[in-house]
């Protein structure tokens, strides 16, 4: 059983400390440090703002993932995910939870820009963005990380949303699919 539940310090830092590999590789490449306990205290600071979204999901009564929107400049928002290795079991409900949220934050007028970016090999991570209705774009940035990884960014823009009852941004044929799975279509 999967419970959604607001930010929590500890749960959160749970996350950081048994974060999946992938998910490690792709958050402290761009971070100065490699420390999951100062991820914890980041994401503290982003979350702990009662202006800012966030959701923990459970799964066997842990935590399992972890998905939030943060204000990052005035208009414009980043979406937030990670998890530990049972991710996939709790990743629709937080997609629900994340695409509602999203709507709210375009359509209430709290920002004009959603962003996220994730590294290319991550191939889940490009996923799970798109079938939260991200768009790739531009090309990806070469060399982004400490490793020379190379990172996409999707957005989601007010703009080309439209007031419409979906966060879904521009959909080509390979998210329409990915989008159903994250809705339980």
């Amino acid at each position: 059983m999967v419970v959604l539940r607001p930010y929590d310090y500890y749960a959160c830092e749970y996350l950081c400390l048994s974060l999946r590999e992938q998910d490690r590789r792709e958050i402290f490449n761009l971070r100065p440090y490699d420390e999951a306990v100062l991820l914890a205290q980041e994401c503290h600071h982003w979350f702990s703002d009662t202006g800012n979204r966030c959701r923990i999901a459970w799964h066997d009564g842990r935590p399992a993932g972890l998905l939030g929107l943060v204000c990052v400049y005035p208009q414009v928002w980043e979406a937030i995910a990670f998890g530990t290795n049972a991710f996939r079991r709790v990743a629709v409900a937080l997609a629900r939870w994340g695409r509602h949220e999203a709507r709210a934050v375009l359509a209430a007028g709290l920002g004009h820009r959603l962003q996220a970016t994730a590294r290319l090999e991550h191939a889940e991570s490009l996923k799970y963005i798109q079938a939260l209705g991200g768009a790739a774009e531009g090309p990806p940035a070469r060399c982004l990380g400490k490793d020379g990884g190379d990172y996409q960014r999707f957005v989601w823009l007010k703009s080309t949303y439209g007031g419409n009852n979906d966060v879904h941004v521009q959909q080509g044929p390979e998210t329409q699919g990915a989008a159903a799975a994250a809705d339980g279509a």
